[in-house]
């Protein structure tokens, strides 16, 4: 019986495929959100990842460059106000 797990706006994986190919289309997905700025889908996507493979670098970087830049953005808005 296959079943598929859908993970919303990014994509479907299939649940009888191994966990390197689902943890690699997941490294994709999160890859293109990042690059496409969808902040929210990609942190969701790098905690599946790092639910996964919690050693995994490109996860690792991608949530401490968004908090970065979360954390830039805040010292801005303090700086305006």
């Amino acid at each position: 019986m296959s079943q598929t797990r859908t993970t919303a706006p990014t994509g479907h994986l299939e649940v009888n495929e191994s966990p390197i190919t689902n943890l690699s289309k997941l490294g994709e997905l999160a890859r293109q959100a990042y690059e496409q700025k969808r902040t929210k889908d990609c942190l969701d996507l790098t905690r599946t990842i790092l639910l996964i493979d919690p050693d995994n670098a490109d996860a690792h970087w991608m949530r401490a460059s968004i908090q970065s830049e979360m954390h830039r953005d805040l010292d801005n808005a303090r700086e305006f106000l």
